[in-house]
């Protein structure tokens, strides 16, 4: 017999919840009643009931769950801070309930401290390699979260074209091709559209596309190939995008490294919901379902 999706759904949140219930015994009730209501909601009361029993019965075990570390890929960064305070949002969590950090740096910096033991709870990669090495290694599953998007960024040109790359002669901020898939990206759309690029043009590479980025901001890089959710996230609309077909797909995947951690099942759920999804494209990336 098939188990019942609706039901599995119940279980995750109650085994999530209760562990939240526990932190603070003066939650304890409240954080039942407020999560209670929204399964009533969707699946209906018996569902309910079973989530209240389970949220008291489990109480009194409570682990030290109250953290979930993420480690995110540099380009993703400020769109997942954005996502981590409606994710609070719909779970009625506060710092209390729940402490939430948020590390950044190059998708390749992350996986080697991964290599090395480092405590995360969730890897957020920029690329398609690195979670799924991990999860090979693992014996688990890494899943598609968003899909890049790479520009040529010139901020003294009030409106960048291809032209203006092909004819660019000067210093071009890039990320670390070996570290970050929007380097690597870069470095195969210049290959692609200008084989002699080297000629002409000083690659300046950043150790990830945001210091590639603050090179180019700080005007100390004439131009950039950097990641069209940074100029959304700071509002730039002067920009080229350069084709897909150009460079590799900029797959961005992430592992779950730390299963016995509740709520991050939770929060990968709702990264691939709807509302999360919606976020991600607005940050100015593909979803993976509209690329499918």
């Amino acid at each position: 017999m098939r188990p019942d999706p609706a039901m599995s759904h119940v279980l995750t949140i109650a085994n999530t919840a209760f562990y939240a219930a526990a932190i603070r015994a003066s939650k304890i009730f409240a954080s039942t009643i407020f999560t209670a209501k929204k399964v009533a909601g969707r699946c209906g009361l018996y569902a309910c009931c079973l989530l209240i029993a389970l949220l008291f019965l489990n109480s009194a075990k409570a682990a030290d769950t109250t953290r979930l570390t993420i480690a995110t890929a540099s380009n993703f960064k400020e769109t997942l801070d954005q996502i981590v305070v409606a994710f609070r949002s719909e779970l009625n969590l506060s710092d209390a309930d729940l402490e939430i950090n948020v590390i950044s740096a190059s998708s390749g910096v992350i996986y080697n401290q991964l290599q090395h033991g480092a405590p995360f709870d969730l890897f957020l990669s920029a690329d398609a390699a690195r979670p799924e090495r991990f999860a090979d290694e693992n014996k688990t599953q890494s899943f598609p979260y968003a899909i890049g998007e790479l520009v040529f960024w010139q901020p003294a040109n009030p409106k960048p074209t291809k032209q203006d790359l092909m004819a660019f002669n000067g210093r071009l901020a890039i990320a670390n091709p070996l570290l970050a898939p929007y380097g690597q990206a870069a470095i195969e759309s210049l290959t692609a559209m200008k084989p002699n690029y080297s000629d002409q043009i000083k690659l300046i590479r950043g150790q990830n596309v945001n210091q590639a980025y603050h090179f180019v901001d700080s005007s100390n890089v004439g131009a950039g190939l950097v990641a069209l959710s940074q100029m959304l996230t700071n509002n730039i609309h002067r920009y080229w995008l350069v084709p897909q077909q150009n460079h590799s797909l900029i797959e961005q995947r992430g592992v779950i490294v730390n299963k016995h951690n509740p709520y991050v099942q939770l929060f990968v759920e709702y990264l691939l919901s709807v509302e999360g999804q919606s976020m991600v494209s607005a940050a100015g990336y593909r979803s993976p379902a509209s690329s499918s």
